[in-house]
């Protein structure tokens, strides 16, 4: 139930986003879409005869704005430790409600996504050492989610 509940609300909230980013732009209503080769119909003898006219500009209240600088902006890498950490605890949370094995292959993925992770924290990293002990313990997590997934059908 919390999977499909998770990526429901995600759905929300992006559609939201996009729909209040959406409303924010300004809307040109255009009455009448000109032509751009203009029809004189004589009734009488139902001749057409083509006028020439100028386009009809359309003119919007956004205004051009000047083009902006190329900046690039740089951010820190992540922490491969909080990475992990937060793959943990989610895989935790995951694993009190998993009963198919479709949730709990999910279970094995974010225990193993976590192990991954953690194997990737450097040896400079303050919690070098803790990240050590986690690649076993996580990595035994997943195993076990991976036993309870081919249990079930």
């Amino acid at each position: 139930m919390v999977l499909l509940i998770i990526p429901l609300l995600t759905l929300g909230v992006y559609g939201f986003s996009k729909w209040h980013l959406m409303s924010e732009k300004y809307v040109v209503i255009v009455q009448e879409i000109p032509s751009p080769i203009a029809k004189k119909v004589h009734s009488e003898n139902l001749e057409i005869e083509e006028v020439k006219t100028k386009p009809t500009p359309v003119y919007s209240p956004i205004e051009k704005s000047s083009p902006t600088p190329n900046t690039t902006l740089i951010l820190p890498p992540p922490d491969p430790f909080k990475l992990a950490v937060n793959r943990a605890i989610n895989a935790a949370e995951m694993a009190q409600s998993a009963q198919t094995k479709i949730e709990w292959e999910a279970v094995a993925s974010q225990w193993q996504d976590a192990t991954e992770f953690m194997k990737i924290v450097p040896a400079s990293h303050p919690k070098y050492k803790q990240a050590r002990k986690k690649i076993k313990e996580y990595q035994g997590y997943a195993d076990y989610a991976m036993r309870e997934a081919k249990m079930k059908k």
